[in-house]
């Protein structure tokens, strides 16, 4: 048996609530079914922040009775016709599996099978017994039946593309800035820093090899789950830094990660990179030499007669991490690199590190990767993932949970709030335009160009308390000129020249003019 399949064979009973529902089968619906399916599915693609999962040839109880090959082929066309009927949903994903039963006809197994897991009398009352009927007719040399079961990501489909934002943080040399520049280059590293190189933008920071401010990138995936960024780096022989304009044309969804910094003498610029950015998550990255750094250190410190004390910084990066509100994922790197012992004795204090509040979950396995989303969703487990930047090992399975990591907050319309932007950075005297001020907007729409259709906004309160009246006339979104934007976007707006910028401060926010 498959992962996957074990998985499959191994759901727990449907729930009223959450994002994931089960249907036996969809066949020979009427128009009055299909309108009430689709309904059914808007609501559930609310429940997780517009994910939802179905499982077809599954009872209400669980059980993966299956279906014939071309049972469940009509049923994933009549799903696709009641997505088309749903509000703004597409199918994002459908990994099929096979599962195999025993019983004397498949007649038998299925009037069996389909049994209500709340039963009476002769019937079957629950999924262990319905396994006790299939296993001890395997026993008796019943013939086997081959049926199939599948399972269908389906999110809402907003214009462009589905985003989700991630911050990476760590201690320093920890490898942050290497892992980002294998998942935004598509390219390993070499065992000598190649990779950050593609992330890295400061002198100071490619010299020393450590992160010093906050800065972005963009990883793509395809409708099927491929990485975007690796298949330019395939098709190019450049440094692997590609335009964020043909990593967003090919993807259909985007995760934008926030390089953090991991040395304590940065450590207000980490916070400022998780509190003003609205992260849905949080890679904790650590060396999977930790345990031999932590030891060098207390035994140096023993020899000098001085106090021991650490300056590791995951602890304190998980905990800023957990009271934002943020779901952390560990990340253990340069696995290539130690013995497996100190590897072991490092996730073991890895593993400490979460039992104070959460339950680790060793994801080794990429089959393994929708169950471990499942329980993140309900805010149980806390993922460890061992990768290693040189060999690639463990980066596919890294790569399949940011691809099925949904996003954990939701932005009101421009119908329901105003635009509203805190900001984060000013940049003065740029060509073309008197100021440019940058930021994550947090509710609303934007729009872009000279009245009436710029949209009018207040910038402040500046120092004397007043505000600015402004027009905006230019929007840059992910590097790229766009005519307006919507919430959950950090964005650079561009303002009339005849806007005093040295008047604006980072603490300014921007709210639309009523």
């Amino acid at each position: 048996m498959t992962d996957m399949e074990h998985h499959l064979l191994n759901m727990p009973p449907e729930r009223d609530d959450g994002s994931t529902e089960y249907k036996y089968r969809l066949i020979d619906l009427s128009d009055k079914q299909k309108q009430h399916l689709a309904s059914q599915m808007t609501w559930r693609l609310t429940e997780d922040c517009g994910q939802a999962i179905y499982e077809i040839g599954l009872t209400d109880d669980g059980f993966p009775v299956g279906l014939s090959k071309e049972e469940l082929e009509t049923s994933l066309e009549s799903l696709q016709e009641v997505v088309d009927m749903a509000d703004s949903a597409v199918i994002c994903a459908v990994e099929k599996c096979p599962v195999t039963h025993y019983a004397a006809t498949e007649e038998e197994l299925v009037k069996t099978l389909m049994i209500n897991r709340i039963g009476t009398n002769d019937q079957l009352s629950n999924v262990e017994e319905k396994w006790k009927f299939v296993n001890d007719a395997k026993k008796r040399g019943a013939p086997s039946f081959t049926r199939y079961i599948a399972e269908v990501i389906i999110r809402r489909d907003i214009s462009g593309y589905w985003e989700t934002k991630c911050g990476i943080a760590g201690n320093v040399d920890c490898g942050k800035s290497t892992l980002l520049g294998v998942l935004t280059s598509g390219k390993y590293d070499n065992g000598r820093g190649s990779a950050r190189l593609a992330v890295m933008t400061m002198e100071h920071e490619i010299t020393t090899g450590r992160t010093s401010s906050v800065s972005q990138q963009i990883v793509g995936f395809d409708k099927n789950g491929l990485l975007v960024n690796e298949q330019l780096a395939k098709r190019s022989h450049t440094t692997g830094k590609h335009e964020w304009a043909d990593i967003i044309k090919g993807s259909d969804k985007i995760i934008t990660f926030f390089d953090l910094a991991g040395h304590l003498k940065y450590l207000s610029q980490t916070i400022k990179g998780l509190s003003s950015n609205e992260l849905d998550y949080v890679l904790i990255v650590v060396g999977a030499n930790m345990s031999e750094t932590v030891a060098r250190e207390r035994q140096a410190c023993q020899e000098a007669g001085r106090s021991i004390k650490s300056n590791n910084m995951t602890r304190e990066h998980l905990e800023l991490s957990l009271v934002l509100g943020m779901r952390c994922i560990f990340v253990i790197t340069k696995t290539d690199m130690v013995e497996p012992e100190v590897q072991a004795r490092t996730i073991k204090g890895v593993k400490t590190l979460i039992k104070e509040k959460f339950a680790p979950y060793s994801l080794d396995n990429v089959d393994n990767v929708k169950t471990c989303v499942k329980l993140m969703n309900s805010g149980n487990i806390v993922p460890i993932v061992q990768v290693s930047n040189v060999s690639g090992a463990g980066h596919d399975i890294l790569r399949k949970l940011l691809y099925y990591l949904p996003p954990r907050r939701e932005y009101e319309s421009k119908f329901k709030n105003p635009p509203i932007m805190q900001i984060q950075d000013i940049f003065r005297q740029v060509e073309g335009t008197s100021t440019i001020v940058a930021g994550m907007l947090t509710s609303g729409e934007i729009h872009a160009g000279r009245a009436p259709h710029g949209t009018a906004m207040k910038i402040g309160p500046l120092t004397d308390g007043s505000f600015i009246d402004a027009r905006i006339r230019s929007i840059h979104c992910k590097r790229m000129d766009v005519p307006s934007v919507s919430a959950g976007k950090y964005v650079c707006l561009g303002l009339p020249k005849a806007v005093d910028g040295s008047r604006i401060r980072k603490i300014c926010s921007l709210l639309e003019q009523v």
